[in-house]
């Protein structure tokens, strides 16, 4: 699947802040989990009933400010592409975190996950 980010406001033009029951309708399928809805290649997390992040898994191509992710990036690859979109992210040997940007890259049995949130998600 592919997801065209717009950093703070939106994933394939699913908002932030959007309700959790527009989300499902708009959506479709979907199992609920504690916090969040499952659909079949992301979660989507809520609070207060609101989306707050979305998180990306499979085969998937992110785009986020002209850089494109994919699944198939080795952890090297994924470093590169995301210190172009914020110099400062913090890399451990799980992934990259961007609290600036609100985005992470998961690396655990490859690229595991990608995920996008509204502004001061790490905060």
């Amino acid at each position: 699947m592919e997801y065209k980010v717009e950093l703070y406001k939106s994933v394939n033009g699913l908002g932030f802040g959007t309700d959790k029951a527009e989300v499902r309708k708009i959506m479709g399928n979907f199992d609920n989990t504690t916090e969040r809805d499952m659909f079949s290649d992301f979660f989507a997390e809520y609070e207060d009933d609101k989306l707050v992040s979305i998180e990306v898994f499979g085969d998937f191509i992110v785009e986020v400010n002209g850089v494109v992710f994919s699944s198939d990036d080795e952890f090297e690859e994924m470093e590169r592409k995301i210190r172009q979109i914020d110099p400062d992210v913090e890399i451990d040997d799980c992934g990259a975190i961007s609290k600036k940007y609100s985005i992470a890259a998961y690396f655990e049995n490859g690229f595991d996950a990608f995920l996008i949130a509204k502004e001061g998600y790490y905060e």
